[in-house]
């Protein structure tokens, strides 16, 4: 353990310690209403993420109860896309949160310096949130923000939903104001933003959003104040996604809009809907990349397959594997397809196969010419 610490303190300097078990590192976020540290579990060697109130925020009553709310709820919803709660401590009054500490970026940070993602990356991402979302409304939960700036990116973009102190559960046992809407506007569905019932369809709007802006790099709607852009999720109509980035392949689209409807009803009716329908997107958009990218053939050599490989793609039509397996096992599946797709196609000899036919040859040389000695010395003794 010591090595372990010693290794650690050369590169993350203490400035703090919380009951006498976590170390408080350096600053990693700061919100309107918390800031997020990085630090240390003396107790079990591991990184953490410790969440606490701004100091402005701190007298504010209202500001205790969203963070023990956010814990709460968290700690009620366990799944691998989800970001893990630890601990729940008071320090002098400062209630500090332990989560897990997930090392890379959050989504609106990538978009930001990035741009708008790659179709499947965006897809998977999208997918990975659906299953985070069903396992929330399972239990009854409504998360109320899903938001890029709410989910989580490891370098290798396994995403996890985080900042639960918005949502909606059993667990509320006090009634909220009902003059004030909870949510962020850019992100907002618009029975939301009227102040309406609320259902699970308020999170895959949100998650319609974010993926609208993961595919085209920024939000439908974006007016100059909080109630403008409120009012333009109400009322006007959201730009085609296509318009926006022409080469996406329509089923993405499809996806997009479903999720963007007005009305709650017209959008999926769950997480796990919208998570089918993700999936066949990424499998249409996966299967039309390997059509797109045939390569051309000399005269004489063009597989018979191709056109239909390209009928397929563009009529939607799957394997009933595609359509019921997990989306990872899904898109695992079209990789295998499209391979097996690729050895259909005329390869040329494999260079051992020249090397073993040049010894045969040379073999049987050796053996012609052991022949004809063999019968010239018979001959030669007769």
């Amino acid at each position: 353990m010591t090595t372990i610490e010693d290794r650690r303190t050369q590169t993350a300097p203490t400035l703090g310690l919380l009951a006498r078990r976590y170390e408080l590192g350096r600053l990693l976020a700061q919100g309107g209403m918390a800031t997020l540290w990085r630090g240390w579990d003396r107790r079990l060697c591991r990184p953490v993420a410790v969440k606490t109130l701004r100091e402005d925020d701190t007298a504010e009553p209202n500001a205790h109860t969203r963070l023990r709310r956010e814990a709460l709820v968290s700690a009620a919803v366990s799944h691998p896309h989800i970001v893990e709660v630890h601990d729940l401590i008071e320090v002098d009054g400062h209630p500090y949160l332990i989560m897990e500490l997930v090392e890379g970026e959050d989504l609106k940070r990538r978009i930001t310096q990035r741009g708008a993602l790659d179709p499947l990356d965006a897809l998977d991402v999208a997918a990975q949130i659906c299953r985070a979302l069903a396992a929330a409304h399972e239990r009854e939960i409504i998360h109320r923000d899903v938001k890029p700036h709410n989910i989580l990116l490891t370098a290798d973009l396994h995403a996890k939903l985080t900042d639960f102190g918005l949502a909606l559960s059993p667990l509320d046992t006090t009634p909220e104001q009902k003059d004030i809407v909870f949510g962020t506007p850019e992100y907002m569905a618009p029975e939301q933003a009227m102040g309406g019932r609320l259902s699970a369809q308020v999170d895959l709007y949100g998650l319609g959003v974010t993926l609208y802006e993961a595919l085209s790099g920024d939000a439908p709607f974006r007016g100059p104040s909080a109630e403008e852009t409120m009012k333009q999720h109400i009322s006007t109509p959201i730009t085609p996604l296509r318009a926006l980035r022409p080469e996406l392949p329509e089923p993405i689209e499809e996806v997009v809009m479903r999720a963007l409807e007005k009305e709650p009803e017209l959008r999926f009716s769950d997480a796990r809907e919208m998570e089918e329908a993700l999936a066949r997107a990424a499998y249409a958009t996966r299967d039309a990349r390997v059509a797109f990218a045939m390569p051309d053939w000399a005269p004489g050599f063009a597989p018979g397959f191709a056109p239909g490989l390209a009928l397929g793609a563009a009529s939607g039509i799957v394997p009933a594997f595609a359509r019921t397996a997990p989306l990872g096992a899904r898109m695992r599946f079209a990789a295998y397809d499209n391979d097996a797709r690729r050895a259909r196609r005329p390869a040329r000899m494999p260079d051992a196969f020249w090397v073993r036919l040049l010894w045969v040859i040379f073999a049987l040389n050796i053996m012609l010419a052991l022949a004809l000695l063999c019968a010239f010395v018979l001959h030669m003794a007769v």
